[in-house]
């Protein structure tokens, strides 16, 4: 694509079309950052459910393990 002198009409089309893309690219990329900081905030909750799961099983563990050999 060859571009036109930047102050003919022709040339202040290309470049709003080229600003217009680079800003949806840009909206992408920021869509794509929101949602991978989503994801890893949910993951980060499940995380810390599990561990706090496992902590209680390790308690329960721990009582049985003690009844068992007193």
């Amino acid at each position: 694509m060859s571009f036109e002198a930047p102050w003919t009409q022709l040339g202040e089309l290309q470049q709003e079309i080229l600003n217009l893309k680079n800003n949806l690219h840009e909206k992408a990329n920021n869509y794509e950052i929101h949602s991978t900081n989503s994801r890893l905030d949910s993951l980060e909750h499940s995380l810390r459910e599990i561990s706090a799961a496992l902590d209680g099983i390790k308690l329960r563990l721990q009582v049985w393990e003690d009844k068992v050999n007193p």
